[in-house]
């Protein structure tokens, strides 16, 4: 399978050229020419303090939504569960979520489209003072794992240690819970370990804690090639039928914030909903989340997405759904590409 250029080369992004992306001529000539009437409302359920929100502030207060034809209202939710329930109950037209849900949507008959969002993946952790250098060293050890026992960073750790002779799930003592309690526990000792989002981890590496292995380096030991743009935004394959060209311009108002963020001025703006007073927290999600910017999503990425859905497969879980079997052209209809219209695709 073949697909189109779609986020090609640096400065363009579905159509988005780097001059654009100056935008304060652009905005008032978008805004005035279309004055005359309302404009369509993209409705995208976010996390309030989570990173996607820094992409929906630039859009809303640059005015991106508006000069590409559509006013953004950003609904808040507690937790990504609360954004996927929004999304499928019709109260969200996008949210981001991992594709891995996309694909296990798609097998139960329930169609979604994504497009990538971020590369940024999660972190193995420990205190800077713990004896632990290796991912064998965690025998008997009490480690905290962020998303569940399906997450898909705890189930390709699970593949990574079956390498290793270690059966994770039992030569540790997993405990489950949301990010913020996980950091809080391991700040206070209470963990050995913590495998987190690459945010939390970011907060945590500020504290202190260092990592012994990365989601990314798993990867690469495990044969997958390039970076996988684990999570992307969401939406129905109905609202995508229905308002392709609305899709482009929202996806092309995400690209055009994320190449604001490659500056630093542009981080003025969103340090105050970033919850990072501490100047060595701000710079480490600062950093990680520039990382976690696609370049570029072709065929090479569509292999290792492929490679990662047969990597996750029963056995490697605690009854984890299966990918394995996940038909190659089911998996390439998940992956949105555009308009018939739509510039970059």
């Amino acid at each position: 399978m073949v697909m189109g250029r779609i986020l090609c080369p640096r400065f363009r992004y579905l159509g988005i050229t780097a001059s654009l992306l100056l935008g304060s001529v652009l905005v008032s000539v978008g805004v005035s020419a279309q004055a005359a009437e309302p404009l369509p409302v993209v409705r995208v359920a976010a996390l309030k303090y989570g990173t996607a929100n820094w992409e929906l502030e630039l859009i809303r207060s640059q005015g991106l939504d508006a000069a590409r034809g559509f006013r953004l209202e950003v609904i808040h939710r507690v937790s990504p569960n609360a954004s996927l329930v929004a999304l499928q109950g019709g109260a969200a037209d996008f949210t981001v979520a991992d594709w891995l849900w996309v694909a296990r949507q798609a097998t139960a008959g329930r169609n979604f489209r994504y497009y990538p969002y971020s590369s940024a993946v999660g972190e193995l952790l420990v205190p800077a003072e713990s004896a632990v250098q290796t991912l064998e060293d965690l025998r008997g050890a009490t480690v905290g794992v962020a998303g569940g026992s399906e997450d898909k960073s705890w189930l390709l750790f699970q593949r990574y240690g079956l390498g290793q002779q270690m059966v994770l799930a039992t030569d540790t003592t997993p405990k489950y819970a949301a990010p913020p309690l996980l950091s809080g526990l391991a700040s206070t000792g209470q963990l050995d370990a913590v495998l987190t989002y690459w945010h939390y981890a970011a907060r945590l590496k500020a504290e202190g804690f260092r990592s012994i292995l990365s989601l990314k380096s798993v990867l690469t030991s495990l044969g997958v090639e390039g970076d996988v743009p684990m999570l992307g935004w969401v939406f129905s394959a109905a609202y995508g039928k229905n308002n392709p060209e609305l899709v482009d311009s929202f996806l092309q108002a995400s690209y055009a914030a994320k190449e604001m963020l490659r500056d630093d001025k542009a981080w003025a703006i969103v340090r105050p909903i970033m919850q990072a007073d501490d100047d060595r927290v701000f710079e480490e999600l600062r950093a990680g989340y520039r990382a976690g910017i696609p370049d570029s999503f072709d065929a090479t990425h569509v292999r290792a997405i492929r490679h990662v859905a047969e990597l996750v497969s029963p056995g490697v879980g605690e009854g984890s759904a299966s990918l394995g079997d996940v038909d190659r052209e089911v998996l390439s209809a998940v992956l949105w590409r555009g308009s018939a219209s739509g510039a970059g695709f």
